[in-house]
Order: C-alpha cells, then structure tokens, then sequence
C-alpha cells in the first residue's frame, strides 16, 4: 500500500500497486503501440487525441483551456472526461476493449493473451503486517 498523500494515513487514502512479470508488461506495450498505430493510420483516433514525440503538455493545457472558453464565450454546455487508462487494466471492461482492438485488427489471440491472463489472476495486498488472506 502506497501514500496517496505524503503524510495522510487514512485508509481511504492509500493506493495499491500491482506489479506484472517484465515481459507480460512488455507484451502488453507491445501490442498497445501496436493498437495505437493501427487506430492512428485507420482514422479512428483524432490527431490532437495522443501524445506525439516534439509535442509539449502544455499545448494540450492551452487547447483545452481555449476550447473551454470558446464554450463559454457561445454560451455552450460543455463537459470534459479525461482519462489514463495506461496501465490501470483492472479498470477497464474488457469485452469492450476486446470489440475495439478486434475492430481495429488486433488478433484475437493477442487480446487472450493480454486480458486472459488479467483474468486469471489473484490479487492480494502486502503491507508491512504481513499478506492478505483474502484475495
């Protein structure tokens, strides 16, 4: 268990981190970038939606900030969700990750490969008293 907050204690607070055998995660980079360029050169994802090598964070700052204040300006309702799904696999529902890798022509063996394993797994918690018994 991981302090979410310098100094803050409280279990509502702590994190857990999940580590992977070194080449389940390069597998699964692996076939990221793999999905990646295939929704890149199929069109289905925006250029202005993934980060590029030269590019700044900031840009993304501005265009958000800019697009925010544009709604306003036209008196627009205007939300925004962002998410970083990188590596929280435990988060994401896998059979709809599954359609949208199948759709962009990622094998379905590669996507048991990735999600199987996921599924099979049994997690427990270390913390300094000791292992979880449950799982």
């Amino acid at each position: 268990m991981l302090l979410k907050k310098a100094k803050v204690y409280a279990l509502t607070k702590l994190r857990t981190i999940v580590l992977f055998e070194a080449d389940f995660n390069m597998n699964n980079k692996r076939f990221g970038r793999e999905a990646m360029y295939k929704a890149i050169k199929m069109g289905h994802i925006a250029e202005g939606q993934y980060s590029r090598p030269g590019r700044s964070a900031i840009e993304h700052v501005l265009n958000r900030k800019l697009v925010f204040d544009y709604c306003a300006y036209k008196k627009q309702a205007y939300s925004l969700c962002s998410c970083d799904l990188k590596g929280c696999y435990d988060r994401i529902v896998h059979s709809a990750a599954s359609l949208a890798l199948q759709r962009i022509g990622i094998s379905q063996a590669k996507i048991t490969s990735m999600f199987g394993t996921i599924q099979q797994l049994i997690h427990k918690i270390r913390t300094v008293f000791g292992d979880s018994q449950d799982s």
